[in-house]
């Protein structure tokens, strides 16, 4: 009546060489409904949280279900990140579809690599310098001339002009029209003298405009130079540019972010005009030298969704606080840190965009940060990468600030119902953001259909390690086993990681007897091994109790006393202890 036996012909089979491998999961029809709902549902807060003991089949059928609804699923965007030239410290976010990113990477190479090329070609060609020649000569000659008329009024006046590196001096003739020395100067009469030095300041005066005139020349030559420049420039590489923005029309962010590009490689014509780099005074220093940087025009493709089959489904299985949001890298150069927007490393969220995340309630929960970060991710509906740093460092540090990125991600925790219940209680946003619960239960009932079900997931068991094929005695006795796990006759255990178990190790004593096939006898032997690897606690209690350390009376009666058994577990163990129980009153 404890006991319910498995009779191996009631099996419809000789070996498990019969049964074809288990698909899907068994006996949990409530954990599967509650999945499949949980995949279906689409409405914001409506994560999973997937509760259930080690070895019931959470992670399994998870992975099954969310495999094939993904395979459904559009294919999301690319995620790309790209300079921000008017503040370099907070990359811009450029959102494409799948396929587009990589082609918007190759393309930004190649307009840099022309650039880089036909460049320096247009400023070296004969037109360039002939107009750039004709803008210089037109304002040294209207500089020369304009100093010869000074010179002249100069003349006139009885004085004569001195180019210094301070500016132009006035010099006084005598009447020979030789320069006066300050001796002689002191010795002309007063009258003379305030004559000369009324007629310096005039001089002065039209020195002065001459000089204003000439700085305005040469101010308007270097901006007509500079719009020959971005003339020049955009005859050699516009065409590319237009291009470009014809191509990405449909994207707004895009079309904006080639404006700048073109502004920028217009300002910093000399960048790509440069045709070799300096060398340093010193040998060896020219590290030390500056070059031209042209990574501010290349695309960090931060999520590559060309070769993707449906939504992403990605497994994190260490969800620190910067693999679930990103990163932002740094490099040492000549004793700093330093960094830049292509050293913007994606993290699980941004991956799984679009997509399901799965993810172990234990490893989010004891990582610093990751359970606030991933909720404030839900909560927000973007993903915004900081510096732990930040929160923390009592001094503020200066890093980039990466533009925020949408994302919308179906978020699934598995974990034991301890956890569950305490999150419940004690975390108001789990309530809000994990509105899905999944049970899975640790038995089923010992129906015909599922005594079929565990003979083909020994089959699949078996196929997947490669171990010996079992025989129906064997398979029976380890459907016994199923239930004495779960401690009831009419029921079969669902914890299939100890059923596994006990599989391999009935094929590893079926090998060592020499036999062609797992029979009932190695299955039996593989779980006397296993209680025999266990038991040594019990067995040093049974040798207490033989040596009469422990005195159990098993005869007669007394008033007050009972013989009882208490069970005791450790770890994988369970046994029982003969213990005493006793019983007092007084008035």
């Amino acid at each position: 009546q404890l006991r319910h036996y498995c009779d191996p012909a009631s099996l419809k089979f000789d070996s498990t060489d019969d049964l074809e491998p288990l698909e899907g999961t068994v006996g949990q029809d409530r954990g599967v409904s509650a999945v499949k709902f949980g995949f279906d549902i689409k409405t914001c807060g409506f994560n999973m949280f997937v509760s259930g003991p080690t070895g019931t089949g959470r992670n399994s059928t998870v992975k099954a279900f969310v495999a094939e609804q993904a395979r459904t699923e559009a294919v999301p965007n690319d995620l790309c990140y790209v300079h921000n030239f008017k503040d370099p410290d907070s990359p811009n976010a450029i959102i494409l579809p799948a396929g587009m990113g990589c082609s918007l990477v190759k393309d930004m190479d190649d307009l840099v690599e022309h650039a880089k090329r036909e460049i320096p070609q247009a400023f070296e060609s004969e037109n360039y310098e002939t107009r750039k020649n004709e803008m210089l000569n037109s304002v040294q000659q209207e500089r020369s001339q304009a100093l010869t008329e000074l010179q002249k009024r100069a003349e006139q006046m009885g004085f004569a002009i001195e180019m210094t590196s301070i500016g132009i001096a006035t010099i006084p003739l005598d009447q020979h029209g030789k320069p006066l020395s300050r001796e002689d100067f002191e010795k002309l009469p007063d009258s003379r003298k305030a004559d000369l030095e009324e007629g310096s300041r005039k001089l002065q005066e039209s020195i002065q405009q001459v000089l204003t005139r000439a700085r305005r020349l040469e101010k308007e030559a270097a901006e007509n130079i500079s719009k020959l420049d971005r003339e020049v420039g955009l005859f050699a590489i516009g065409h590319l540019l237009d291009e470009l923005r014809r191509k990405y029309a449909d994207y707004p962010e895009v079309v904006t972010y080639m404006q700048q590009v073109q502004d920028n490689m217009m300002d910093n014509l000399d960048d790509f005009k440069l045709a070799e780099r300096p060398k340093a005074a010193i040998p060896g220093l020219e590290g030390l030298i500056p070059e031209p940087s042209f990574d501010r025009y290349k695309v960090n493709l931060m999520v590559d969704n060309e070769h993707q089959q449906g939504a992403p489904v990605v497994t994190e299985n260490n969800p620190t606080y910067y693999n679930l949001i990103g990163r932002v890298d740094f490099k040492a150069r000549l004793g700093a840190l330093t960094t830049d927007f292509t050293m913007i490393k994606a993290g699980a969220l941004h991956r799984a965009n679009g997509g399901y995340l799965i993810l172990q309630a234990m490893d989010v929960l004891t990582n610093l940060m990751s359970w606030d970060a991933l909720k404030r991710t839900l909560r927000s509906g973007q993903v915004r990468m900081e510096n732990i740093a930040e929160h923390y460092g009592l001094i503020p540090t200066s890093t980039l600030k990466p533009e925020p990125i949408p994302v919308d991600v179906k978020v699934v925790i598995i974990g034991n119902p301890f956890i569950y219940h305490i999150l419940y209680a004690f975390d108001e946003d789990f309530r809000k953001l994990f509105k899905v619960k999944a049970d899975f239960d640790t038995e089923m009932p010992r129906t015909h259909e599922h005594v079929e079900k565990y003979a083909q997931f020994i089959a699949g068991r078996i196929k997947e390690d490669k171990l010996m094929p079992f025989d129906k005695s064997g398979v029976a006795k380890i459907i016994e086993y199923g239930s004495r796990l779960i401690q009831d006759k009419e029921k079969l255990s669902t914890r299939f990681i100890e059923i596994a178990d006990i599989v391999s190790e009935s094929s590893y004593w079926a090998k060592c007897d020499g036999n062609s096939r797992v029979m009932a006898e190695d299955v039996q032997k593989a779980i006397d091994e296993k209680i025999y690897r266990s038991n040594l606690i019990e067995q040093k209690i049974q040798q207490l109790i033989e040596q009469g350390v422990i005195m159990i009376d098993t005869e007669g009666a007394l008033v007050g006393q009972v013989n009882a058994l208490s069970v005791y577990s450790i770890g994988d163990y369970m046994f029982g202890r003969p213990s005493r129980i006793t019983a007092r009153t007084y008035i």
